[in-house]
């Protein structure tokens, strides 16, 4: 009997109609699942962590003096290598290297950046490994050997383009443009790609920024609060630790904690492992030291002041093992 409903023009008008409720019923269900999709993507994109946690983060300088570092005259910007080693960038365009305990001197393979093709230079950075070292300019960006100083890529930056910021993971080179804005190049087999535009969802202007050291997501301080951003989707997340955090510069150390300075005002933001929360303590009692660049080594922070002097501080002491007694759910470095 079955067969007899289905055979000829019948069969044919039978099976038209089941094949559209079929295929309507899979694209109902598609745009249902879509929806509930968007839904856990949004809470997913906002609920973890995303609390501000208990508890006051205090800091205060050590009770080591910091010293200066025999280094380039007119500092501008510094970067940590493998082995506690560091690159300094100086306003005349050379570079210095060396330990920050015993000084830098020029970088013997490569005495300045002038025949780099990148305009005036203006930030040095190491890639996440800290194997190689890139150089930014007015007109372009390079990416040199961290061993040899030879050149290994070079890219133009885009017309009208000034930058102000930079970070690196092992796959992308993200720079902050002047406008609020994100270039991106990715970095592939120490090869850069054409740098493109970012584009972020949820994020406020964008001044500065440090990397993950997964190269899975970014610490953005904006002309709001502080935000972590994917770098899979640009997607933000305000970090719950203060409205508008400003910093002329920030970087991490190798105790995973961030340092971000404004001035000759110094906090240390203790992230947990995702970055989605933290704890940000206020000014760090007795620092006085004025920062313009700053780098983690492993021997403290290493500082540029305003005049392009090097001073190798020791970190701040902060009551993080006194937050995680207390049960307060310290954060994981």
């Amino acid at each position: 009997m079955l067969k007899g409903a289905f055979h000829g023009w019948r069969g044919v008008l039978l099976t038209a109609v089941a094949g559209a409720f079929l295929v309507g019923g899979g694209l109902a269900a598609a745009v249902v699942s879509q929806q509930d999709y968007e839904g856990v993507r949004d809470i997913i994109r906002t609920e973890p962590g995303g609390v501000r946690l208990p508890g006051q983060l205090r800091c205060r300088v050590a009770e080591a003096a910091p010293r200066p570092v025999d280094s380039p005259r007119g500092a501008v910007s510094v970067a940590s290598l493998r082995q506690g080693e560091v690159v300094a960038l100086a306003s005349d365009g050379s570079l210095w290297r060396g330990d920050p305990t015993s000084g830098l001197a020029p970088w013997e393979q490569r005495p300045d950046v002038g025949g780099l093709g990148v305009g005036a230079p203006s930030l040095v950075l190491a890639d996440a490994l800290r194997r190689d070292v890139l150089v930014v300019g007015s007109a372009g960006v390079a990416a040199l050997d961290g061993s040899t100083g030879e050149e290994l890529s070079r890219q133009p930056l885009p017309a009208g383009s000034e930058v102000v910021g930079a970070a690196a993971t092992n796959r992308v080179l993200f720079l902050v443009t002047s406008d609020g804005g994100l270039l991106e190049s990715r970095w592939a087999y120490r090869r850069l790609d054409a740098l493109e535009p970012v584009e972020l969802r949820d994020v406020p202007a964008v001044r500065r920024v440090i990397a993950s050291r997964d190269g899975e997501r970014l610490l953005a301080v904006t002309d709001g609060p502080l935000v972590r951003v994917a770098v899979a989707t640009g997607g933000g997340q305000a970090v719950p630790v203060g409205d508008v955090v400003p910093a002329a510069t920030l970087t991490q150390a190798h105790d995973g904690l961030v340092y971000l300075a404004d001035g000759e005002r110094l906090r240390v933001l203790d992230l947990n492992e995702r970055w989605v929360t933290g704890r940000l303590s206020g000014p760090v009692d007795g620092w006085t030291t004025p920062v313009a660049a700053l780098a983690g080594v492993p021997e403290g922070l290493l500082a540029v002041d305003g005049e392009g002097a090097l001073t190798l501080a020791p970190y701040p002491v902060c009551n993080r093992e006194e937050l995680t007694r207390l049960g307060e759910g310290g954060p994981t470095p």
